[in-house]
C-alpha cells in the first residue's frame, strides 16, 4: 500500500500543479508561466532524486561499514519508495517558490 502511494504521489503532485497554474491563468496573474512551473518541477525533482541516492548510498556504505551485514534490499527501497518520494518533494519546493514569485 505505502509503496503504491509512493509511487503515485509525484503524478498526484503534477496534478495537483496543473490545477495551480488554471486557477492562475483564471485570476490572470501574467507574471509566471505554467511551463516556467514544469520546468522547476522537473528541475527541483532530479535534484531531490539524486540528494536522496547520495544519502542512500552514504548510509548503505556506513551500515556495512559498521555492521558487516550487506545492505542488499537497499536500492529497491530507494527505487521504489526514496526515490519518488523524493521527486515529489522537489515538486513541492519547486510549487513554493513558483507560487512566491507570482505574488
Amino acid at each position: 500500500m505505502y509503496v503504491f502511494l509512493a509511487l503515485i504521489l509525484p503524478i498526484a503532485l503534477a496534478v495537483i500543479e496543473i490545477c495551480f497554474v488554471a486557477v492562475v491563468q483564471h485570476i490572470d496573474f501574467a507574471k509566471s508561466p505554467g511551463p516556467l512551473l514544469a520546468l522547476k518541477s522537473i528541475k527541483y525533482g532530479i535534484v531531490g532524486v539524486a540528494l536522496s541516492l547520495v544519502v542512500t548510498i552514504a548510509w548503505m556504505l556506513g551500515y556495512e561499514f559498521l555492521t558487516g551485514y550487506n545492505a542488499c534490499n537497499t536500492p529497491l527501497g530507494w527505487i521504489l519508495f526514496y526515490g519518488p518520494i523524493s521527486f515529489a518533494l522537489g515538486q513541492i519546493v519547486a510549487l513554493v517558490r513558483w507560487w512566491k514569485n507570482i505574488l
